[in-house]
């Protein structure tokens, strides 16, 4: 098409406008681009709330909060984050806003682009073990650079504990 060509300037979209295979490039995102597979991520190390990062990644087109399927891609983002910024936690697409009372603390959870929830990287150690659901109102998952595992936490939160709360997008595009 005319917006995909070698003579395009290239995009934050999840698209290689440019035609050099390589879709997006990190000089036209906002955060730090990495790939893994068929799919680019934006790992933004600014402090947001699980609302404002989910409305941060769609402001780029065809971006969305990470959805993760599987081990591979938990290790890898896992890794990534924590060398992007070894403190801090990072919102992910994962949340159970929509469950009923009855559902908590460990139903309903559901990913941003409505896939199935077919893995999980739940911290599992008492008396800590995730889900929780304190308070009533962690509605929204981190995954925390320390040790890898995911934790709910109020949507509402920015930092939590001394640790700042960034974000991971993930093209929605293969």
């Amino acid at each position: 098409t005319d917006e995909v060509n070698p003579g395009r300037s290239e995009v934050c979209n999840g698209i290689d406008d440019d035609c050099d295979a390589d879709v997006d490039s990190a000089a036209s995102c906002p955060c730090n681009l990495e790939r893994n597979g068929d799919h680019t991520y934006l790992f933004c190390d600014f402090r947001l709330t699980w609302f404002e990062a989910e409305t941060a990644c769609e402001v780029q087109d065809n971006y969305q909060l990470a959805v993760i399927n599987d081990e591979p891609e938990q290790d890898w983002l896992w890794a990534t984050a924590s060398g992007i910024e070894a403190d801090s936690w990072w919102w992910l697409g994962l949340h159970n806003q929509n469950a009923a009372w009855y559902e908590e603390p460990d139903g309903g959870f559901e990913w941003v682009d409505g896939s199935a929830v077919s893995y999980t990287n739940w911290y599992p150690h008492w008396p800590n073990t995730q889900p929780d659901n304190s308070w009533g109102s962690e509605d929204c998952v981190h995954i925390d650079a320390d040790h890898g595992y995911w934790n709910d936490l109020s949507c509402e939160r920015n930092s939590y504990s001394g640790n700042d709360l960034y974000f991971v997008c993930e093209s929605t595009l293969p």
